[in-house]
């Protein structure tokens, strides 16, 4: 598949998609670094 000849509908379901996914994605995995830094925060702030 060619995107540059992607009709505009097409291009506009595909950027979507990705949109979704990368939101849903970095949620997901920012998510799993929070207790670390919630610990990290704790640790800094009893300095």
């Amino acid at each position: 598949m060619n995107l540059e000849n992607l009709p505009v509908a097409e291009a506009i379901k595909f950027a979507r998609f990705l949109y979704d996914w990368i939101h849903t994605h970095i949620a997901h995995e920012d998510r799993l670094y929070l207790p670390a830094l919630v610990a990290f925060l704790k640790d800094k702030a009893s300095k």
